[in-house]
């Protein structure tokens, strides 16, 4: 905190709030639990006792996690860099999970949006229970 108050004081705009874990365990929060959200609270701290706009890292899995964390004034941004790696189409899905109209597919990047365009037909034919890549 006392390091996020002297770069805002320099200037900085945004603190990303991670304890590392690029090459391994993370480092600050090495004895701390591996839940759901685990680096939050730093995010968190650092916006209230600072002052500054912070990005939240750390487990944060999908949109309405991410859209919590957003609304209850925990962090500025969410940084998804290993969901996106899991799913390059994280994006697509999160403004689908949080209401994006289901209006065909415009915002998948172009090489995909045609053939899902195209796809969709048959599954709306598709009997069964409902896949996971369905749309609505």
């Amino acid at each position: 905190v006392v390091y996020a108050r002297e770069l805002k004081a320099r200037g900085v705009d945004v603190i990303d709030c991670s304890s590392g874990g690029l090459t391994g365990s993370a480092t600050a929060a090495r004895n701390a639990p591996r839940g759901l959200g685990f680096q939050v609270p730093y995010a968190e701290r650092v916006r209230a006792e600072a002052g500054l706009p912070t990005m939240a890292v750390g487990l944060i899995l999908d949109a309405p996690q991410a859209e919590r964390i957003l609304a209850e004034g925990q962090a500025d941004i969410i940084a998804v860099g290993r969901e996106a790696m899991n799913d390059p189409n994280w994006a697509v899905h999160a403004a689908r999970a949080l209401g994006l109209p289901d209006e065909g597919f415009p915002e998948w990047p172009q090489q995909y949006g045609w053939w899902l365009e195209r796809r969709e037909p048959g599954l709306r034919r598709l009997d069964g229970p409902a896949l996971p890549f369905r749309r609505g």
